[in-house]
C-alpha cells in the first residue's frame, strides 16, 4: 500500500532544491577534449534524458546512437528550425524523465483503484480519479477535482437527507455541480453537514467512462 499524504506533497513542492535535479542533457557531438557521444555514456542515471546536437557529417553518428540508445534523440545543427527543435526536444525529454520517475507511483495508484482515471487515454490528455493539487508557473494552488458517475452519485446519496436547498439537489443530480472535499468528515457531522463551501461547478468529460471536473481554489490547506 502507498500512503500519500497531500501536505508533505505540498512541503515537497516548496523545496527550493526539488527543481535542482537534473532530467535532461544537451550535448554537442564535437566538444573538443571529448566527443559528446562519450560522455553520454558515461551518465548512468536512467531518468536523465540525452540530447546530442549533430552537425552534416556527424549525423549518422547520431542515428547509430539513438538506435543503440545511447542517447534519447538527437538534434542537426544545420536545420533551420534548429532552436524551436531543440526546445520542443527538451520539452518531450522532461516529461519522459518525470514519467519514468513516477510510473511505480502509477502502477501502485491503478492497481489500488478500480474507477482510476490516470490510464484513461481521454482523460491523459488533460493530465489529471481523486482530489489533485495543483499549482501554477507563479506558484499558485488549486485543486482539481474528479468524479466518476457512480461516485457522483455516492456523494449525493450521502449528502441528499441534508441538503434543503431543492435547487442545489437538482443541479447534484444533473451533474451540473459536484461536491468537492479532501476529507468528508470537514462537513459531514452526526448534527448536519456544511456542504456549502464544497459545492462547485461540474465540466462533463467522456472517456472510457464518464467524468466529472471541478476546479477549486486550494481545499487542502495553507498555501
Amino acid at each position: 500500500m502507498v500512503a500519500l499524504w497531500v501536505q508533505n506533497l505540498r512541503h515537497k513542492m516548496q523545496d527550493r532544491h526539488r527543481s535542482q535535479v537534473t532530467t535532461c542533457v544537451i550535448v554537442d557531438y564535437q566538444m573538443g577534449y571529448q566527443n559528446g557521444l562519450d560522455w553520454c555514456q558515461k551518465i548512468k542515471n536512467p531518468l536523465v534524458q540525452k540530447i546530442l546536437l549533430t552537425g552534416v557529417a556527424d549525423e549518422q553518428v547520431g542515428i547509430e546512437a539513438l538506435n543503440n540508445g545511447w542517447i534519447h534523440q538527437y538534434v542537426r545543427k544545420q536545420d533551420p528550425k534548429m532552436v524551436e527543435k531543440l526546445l520542443a526536444a527538451t520539452q518531450r525529454a522532461q516529461l519522459q524523465s518525470f514519467s519514468k520517475l513516477t510510473e511505480g507511483l502509477l502502477f501502485t495508484i491503478t492497481q489500488c483503484a478500480e474507477d482510476s482515471a490516470l490510464l484513461d487515454p481521454k482523460f491523459i490528455n488533460i493530465e489529471a480519479m481523486g482530489s489533485f493539487l495543483m499549482v501554477d508557473k507563479y506558484g499558485k494552488q488549486s485543486c482539481l477535482f474528479v468524479q466518476t458517475q457512480a461516485k457522483a452519485d455516492s456523494g449525493l446519496d450521502l449528502m441528499k437527507d441534508w441538503i434543503k436547498d431543492s435547487q442545489v439537489k437538482i443541479d447534484l443530480r444533473n451533474n451540473k455541480k459536484i461536491i468537492c472535499c479532501p476529507a468528508p468528515h470537514n462537513f459531514v457531522t452526526p448534527r448536519g453537514a456544511n456542504y456549502k463551501p464544497y459545492l462547485f461547478p461540474a465540466h462533463k468529460l467522456e472517456g472510457e467512462q464518464v467524468y466529472y471536473l471541478a476546479i477549486t481554489p486550494n481545499l487542502f490547506g495553507n498555501e
